[in-house]
């Protein structure tokens, strides 16, 4: 992997600066998040499990009163891989708005935005909630990642380790100034252990606030989901879409 670094600013948590980063305007911002947590997913599955017909499982939610979207990505993780895919070090390198991380190869073609879209999808739910003048500063579990691809130190990969991490923004508008911060937790009592299911996996969950005269919201995440699975028939996908 190539690592670089460059500066960059406020406009990650203003619609106007991730429009102009994206080329994505508001209403698509809901299928820019699911997509670029997909995008992540298929690129591991595609390197680490070539022998396997992987299942993707999407779940979609609003909730309090439709004011609130949770999209959860989850993948499967390679059974026989001890490595761990995420630590509090590397989201911190990850969302770090002073400077540029990117784990992905220089002239790979893959999926997603490289480093960058990370930053894009963490801000853009402070940037909706500026638009509709909505405070998700007490919003504790705004971006959660969990992952038991580690091991808690035994061989059976029925020990591994559930990592959860939370991510949230901690903006100075009048400063120009965003710092994130990570907050991570260990649990040796993963439900997966408790149903003696050995499986591996990564989930990705994060919330965004909705306007409640977004009456399309159902049927363009639906379509776009659709259409996604028909472009990439060699994944199995599992979508919970609003309690369908």
């Amino acid at each position: 992997p190539v690592f670089s670094g460059q500066k960059i600013h406020i406009d990650y948590i203003t619609l106007r600066g991730i429009e102009t980063r994206t080329g994505v305007k508001k209403d698509d911002l809901y299928m820019l998040i699911p997509r670029e947590s997909l995008d992540n997913a298929l690129d591991y599955m595609e390197i680490h499990c070539p022998n396997t017909t992987p299942q993707v499982s999407v779940t979609i939610t609003k909730e309090e009163g439709d004011s609130l979207l949770r999209i959860i990505v989850r993948n499967p993780v390679d059974a026989n891989s001890n490595i761990t895919l995420f630590s509090k070090g590397m989201l911190r390198s990850i969302y770090d708005f002073s400077g540029y991380y990117s784990s992905k190869r220089i002239r790979k073609i893959s999926r997603g935005s490289l480093g960058d879209a990370s930053k894009l999808v963490l801000g853009i739910p402070y940037a909706l909630a500026k638009e509709m003048s909505r405070d998700i500063s007490g919003w504790n579990q705004l971006l959660t990642i969990r992952s038991n691809s580690g091991s808690s130190g035994g061989s059976s990969s029925s020990n591994n380790l559930l990592r959860t991490f939370y991510v949230r923004l901690l903006i100075d508008r009048l400063n120009n100034d965003i710092r994130s911060e990570v907050i991570e937790e260990e649990d040796n009592n993963d439900v997966n252990n408790k149903n003696n299911i050995t499986s591996k996996y990564t989930e990705f969950e994060i919330c965004l606030p909705l306007s409640h005269d977004d009456f399309l919201i159902d049927k363009r995440i639906s379509t776009f989901l659709q259409n996604y699975a028909l472009l990439n028939t060699h994944i199995g996908f599992t979508f919970n879409l609003f309690g369908r």
